[in-house]
């Protein structure tokens, strides 16, 4: 509706309803969409190199409020339901992550019998990991002498058969938690500055 030739603004309740909603039918497909090549990339098979990781996840949470509001037809869109969007598209990301290495690392130890490389690169890197740990922690073990103690059961436990099964799932856990609030910052970032009224270029 229109008076004058200027366009009536929505009511207070409508415009809050819209920024408190997410049309999770427009959302989901462009989440899902942005989450395929932001794991992959993620992930330790990708030739870029999974480093960036967090630029993936926060460059897909982004795109994905974006595309949302373009599909969605709305620039009102909170913070919050922008970190929603971004935790979705972080979630499916993670799995996918998660996904593509474990696969990865089924097909080097059982199909291609790369399981004592596996292990002896596993090694070496704890090893190198007790090391570090000794030196820093080392001058403490007089005043502490449980200390050392149990530096040296934390590296039993990691070379053993139950420590090479859960540590790499418990550094997934914590790196995909990690992964997911950067995108859920991405989403609320980018929905925020969508929010922001543009002014007409009116000059002073």
């Amino acid at each position: 509706m229109a008076v004058g030739g200027d366009s009536v603004p929505p009511p207070l309740g409508e415009m809050a309803a819209v920024m408190n909603s997410v049309d999770w039918r427009v959302a989901l497909p462009v989440a899902v969409m942005l989450a395929i090549p932001a794991g992959v990339l993620s992930s330790s098979v990708s030739v870029i190199g999974s480093v960036f990781n967090f630029v993936w996840m926060i460059g897909a949470a982004v795109w994905a409020v974006s595309l949302y509001a373009r599909r969605a037809r709305t620039r009102r869109i909170s913070a919050w339901n922008g970190a929603r969007i971004g935790l979705v598209t972080g979630i499916l990301a993670s799995w996918l992550t998660f996904a593509v290495d474990g696969l990865q690392l089924w097909l080097r130890r059982f199909v291609w019998n790369q399981g004592q490389q596996i292990d002896s690169a596993w090694n070496d890197q704890m090893n190198l990991s007790h090391d570090v740990n000794v030196r820093l922690f080392g001058p403490m073990a007089n005043a502490h002498p449980d200390m050392m103690q149990s530096i040296e059961a934390q590296r039993q436990w990691v070379l053993s058969q139950d420590g090479r099964a859960a540590a790499p799932v418990l550094f997934f856990v914590f790196g995909a938690l990690f992964l997911i609030l950067f995108a859920m910052i991405g989403g609320a970032m980018r929905a925020r500055y969508l929010s922001v009224p543009r002014r007409s270029g009116v000059r002073s």
